[in-house]
């Protein structure tokens, strides 16, 4: 009698991987490649808004939630707020463009700091960690967070989400 084997699972983060943009490929939109974001989250707007309203490309939403869209938004600057398309699932949305220094300007705003501090990262492949180790940053005053170039999760709406707005208060 012979018995029967079960297949090995992978362990995760191994092998092949998911749709959740781990990988820096053919899985990201032309958007993400050229930097804007859609999110979904009515404080993260306030906090882009807030911190670096240039970044703030476009606000949509339905036309049921305009008048609360606007009263949450009251006292910011914005470029307006557009009519969600028909069919749209979401009923509020911007889209922001995140801007990445280069690795010699990162280290040129250092000279600029009493006591520098640094997030230092290696090897996050997840975007929701990337987003929530930025929203700690954030939270506990480090203004920068320096990424390697490889072996590294690419941005995407899921890490851009998950910051709840801190990419607008942290460089990277």
């Amino acid at each position: 009698m012979t018995e029967k084997k079960n297949p090995k699972k992978p362990r995760p983060g191994s092998g092949k991987k998911s749709d959740h943009g781990r990988r820096s490929g053919s899985r990201f939109s032309s958007k993400e490649k050229s930097g804007i974001f859609r999110i979904e989250s009515l404080s993260s707007v306030r906090d882009f808004l807030k911190n670096c309203p240039d970044q703030v490309l476009g606000i949509y939403c339905q036309k049921e939630t305009l008048d609360k869209v606007t009263k949450a938004l009251e006292g910011l600057s914005y470029p307006g707020i557009q009519m969600a398309p028909q069919g749209e699932p979401s009923v509020f949305w911007a889209e922001v463009r995140l801007n990445p220094v280069s690795e010699k300007q990162f280290f040129n705003n250092l000279e600029f700091r009493p006591v520098p501090v640094i997030f230092a990262l290696d090897h996050i492949t997840d975007p929701r960690n990337l987003g929530a180790i930025a929203r700690s940053a954030a939270f506990f005053g480090i203004s920068q967070i320096l990424l390697p170039k490889d072996r590294q999760v690419c941005f995407s709406h899921a890490s851009v989400n998950t910051s709840q707005g801190a990419f607008s208060r942290t460089e990277l």
